[in-house]
């Protein structure tokens, strides 16, 4: 009996190690139309690693970047704005379009974001993304269009047309703060929520900066 199981123990081995290659195969086949990093030339180790001995290869010769500086390399060398990155058996989608990308962050009713994913996007080293109670981070529910609903009529183009020359000196002044304490250390978030303040007082309630 033990015999048996040792000899059938390779025989599943092999086909399980088959069965997860061509899983990964067929799961990458699906991304096969959008450009991708340089892959091993050995199908076998394409099917283990994917791009990842590329990105160390750059890793060692910049220690300092991360991944996201790294994947950043392949849009600047090759103009693409999206882009299949094979990580081992993941497949990773890089999109750097802009209108993409606001449409998934500013449209959760289209691209609802499930648990996992909120989970994951909710915050950066312990401390929520985008403030407390963002939009941006909201799952595609009644309490996201509540606040979509509310926001709404102060993003419309024609009512920050008439306050754009309001908001341009407030950048000013930010910018002239900034400056001047350029040889210190600066509590820029402070800085930011001092001027997001007088916009909105100076904006919405027409009160000046004083």
């Amino acid at each position: 009996d033990i015999m048996a199981v040792l000899l059938l123990l390779p025989l599943l081995l092999s086909i399980s190690y088959v069965l997860l290659g061509l899983t990964i195969y067929w799961e990458r086949r699906k991304y096969r139309h959008f450009p991708q990093p340089p892959l091993p030339d050995s199908p076998l180790l394409q099917c283990i690693f994917g791009a990842v001995l590329d990105l160390k290869r750059r890793k060692k010769i910049s220690p300092g970047k991360n991944l996201c500086m790294l994947l950043s390399e392949y849009r600047d060398e090759n103009g693409w704005d999206m882009f299949h990155v094979p990580y081992y058996n993941r497949n990773l989608i890089f999109c750097a379009d802009l209108e993409s990308v606001g449409k998934i962050l500013g449209d959760p009713k289209t691209f609802n974001r499930t648990d996992d994913a909120n989970r994951i996007c909710h915050s950066v080293g312990g401390t929520r993304c985008w403030g407390e109670y963002s939009i941006l981070t909201e799952p595609g529910t009644h309490v996201w269009s509540t606040k979509r609903r509310l926001m709404e009529p102060a993003f419309r183009k024609a009512f920050l047309k008439t306050t754009m020359t309001q908001i341009n000196q407030i950048a000013e002044r930010l910018v002239g703060r900034l400056y001047k304490k350029q040889d210190t250390i600066i509590n820029i978030d402070e800085e930011f929520n001092k001027s997001a303040f007088e916009a909105i007082a100076s904006c919405g309630f027409a009160w000046s900066k004083d």
